[in-house]
């Protein structure tokens, strides 16, 4: 049995080796594609590289992290290291939500949570993931605001939506639980869903008295 499990340890850390160029390339061409829905919606169009450069690096690295995190979840690595990855994946995300991409961060958050925290209690899910769609909301309301509702609306609105499901969906190497039994106590899950509740309220505030 001991020889098994030696014989197995190596074979799974090699089979994930490509976790994280792959994370990388994602990253790389959803980024590319939110940088030109971007410049798709703006009602008045323009380019720097130096914005493009970042747009796509954050959306590059975000990739490259959460990968990486799949990766030591994957190679069965203990509880400490797993979190520290897990932890690095979520601070370097953070340039993700830089500039206006901050009024994004809830709904990644909570929706992430809602969706890949099975280990929860169905109502703070549920809760989670009503208040994730705040953000969504305003976004869809003022892209209709600034083009109408037409088919090329429904389309840059589409366009939104995937790339934030898919961004979304890439989070669960950070926020999933791991399979070692070890849970979250539930006042803390709570803690969180009303911590996140209260950002949102505050982006929403800061949004519509101080545009």
């Amino acid at each position: 049995m001991t020889a098994v499990i030696i014989d197995r340890r190596p074979a799974v850390i090699a089979g994930h080796g490509s976790w994280v160029p792959l994370g990388t390339l994602s990253g790389l061409a959803v980024g590319t594609v939110a940088r030109a829905w971007m410049r798709w919606i703006s009602t008045d169009p323009e380019f720097s590289w130096s914005g493009t450069l970042f747009i796509v690096g954050a959306f590059t690295l975000f990739g490259a992290v959460q990968a990486g995190a799949a990766a030591a979840r994957d190679a069965r690595r203990s509880r400490r290291r797993t979190t520290v990855y897990r932890t690095l994946a979520a601070i370097l995300s953070m340039s993700l939500f830089v500039g206006a991409g901050a009024l994004m961060l809830p709904t990644v958050l909570l929706e992430g949570l809602a969706l890949w925290r099975r280990d929860w209690w169905r109502t703070p899910r549920l809760i989670a993931a009503f208040l994730g769609l705040a953000p969504v909301a305003f976004v869809v309301s003022e892209v209709i605001d600034d083009f109408g509702l037409s088919v090329s609306t429904i389309a840059k609105l589409a366009v939104f939506l995937t790339i934030y499901a898919t961004v979304v969906a890439a989070t669960m190497p950070t926020f999933a639980p791991l399979d070692d039994g070890w849970r979250l106590p539930a006042a803390a899950r709570w803690f969180l869903v009303i911590a996140f509740a209260g950002a949102i309220a505050a982006l929403i505030v800061v949004n519509v008295f101080f545009p």
